[in-house]
């Protein structure tokens, strides 16, 4: 096939669309805000260290850029994974309201099967927007109660530079394979 031709798939725009929608992949806006707030969250540990523990952080700052990159890529693997599975059972969930809410919209002005196309696209667009921030909330809410634990309870009498190692890896280490399990 020449470069820039177009495979035939034989589905329409609007059935190609329809499965972009369903498909296990995050879009472009919802893995940025994967990336945001798995960002902003790694940096709990970096004020707990600093604040609680007195972690030295301006002599020990290529170990807290590393250790917030890996643990940023680690939430941001179980947002996705909570996010795939989450995003059926939502969808199964919402059917009536979605369907009740697109018919208000359009009432009997188009045809049944535009009429059934809309309501699948907007169910696809909800339950993506619900999974994404359930995702989110869950994995933090895991990720930031174990890394408690261990860091002020387990791990306390530690180093600093070792308690927060240990913390992390187990913390982000148990919520990327806790996302696998679902």
């Amino acid at each position: 096939m020449a470069r820039g031709q177009k495979k035939n798939t034989g589905f329409s725009e609007k059935e190609l669309e329809l499965l972009r929608n369903f498909s296990p992949n995050t879009s472009s806006k919802g893995m940025a805000v994967f990336w945001i707030h798995a960002l902003y969250v790694v940096i709990v540990p970096i004020w707990i260290q600093a604040r609680v523990h007195q972690y030295p952080v301006g002599e020990q700052m290529i170990y807290l850029v590393l250790g917030t990159l890996l643990q940023a890529f680690a939430l941001q693997f179980a947002y996705k994974n909570v996010k795939n599975v989450q995003k059926e059972k939502i969808a199964l969930q919402r059917t009536e309201a979605v369907s009740a809410e697109v018919t208000a919209q359009v009432g009997t002005k188009v045809a049944r099967q535009e009429l059934e196309d809309r309501i699948l696209w907007r169910k696809g667009e909800v339950a993506e927007n619900e999974s994404i921030h359930f995702s989110i909330l869950y994995n933090n809410c895991i990720y930031l109660g174990l890394y408690l634990l261990f860091s002020v309870i387990f791990f306390k009498n530690w180093a600093p530079l070792t308690n927060y190692t240990f913390s992390i890896i187990v913390a982000a280490g148990a919520v990327a394979g806790i996302s696998r399990t679902k």
